[in-house]
């Protein structure tokens, strides 16, 4: 068996991330807030991850996501969308592309 290395150095950054990701899940808390966690898997990965973890803390607890795939925001219940540190606007991901043309071009 391969050994991961102190701190995990010789796992890959998606290794990592789905190792992290694995632990979050095993262990009850109010709120999951999770920055930029999954950015080192490929997308097809990234989705079933933030499916499966939506529905493993649906209704128990409250799960933020600071992402910058479209991918994952076109999933999610509530974009809060955030300029130069202020919230500009809050809604569903295809709400905002056809109202906000800074949130179009964020994507675009």
């Amino acid at each position: 068996m391969p050994l991961v290395g102190e701190q995990g150095e010789q796992l890959s950054g998606g290794q990592l991330q789905k190792l992290e990701l694995a632990r979050v899940s095993g262990v009850y808390v109010p709120v999951v807030i999770l920055d930029g966690s999954t950015s080192a898997l490929d997308p097809a990965s990234e989705q079933t991850v933030v499916t499966e973890l939506r529905e493993l803390f649906w209704g128990d607890r409250t799960f933020i996501m600071i992402t910058h795939h479209e991918n994952v925001a076109e999933i999610a219940d509530n974009v809060l969308f955030v300029k130069d540190g202020r919230l500009v606007r809050q809604g569903r991901h295809a709400e905002l592309l056809a109202d906000l043309a800074a949130y179009k071009r964020l994507w675009g």
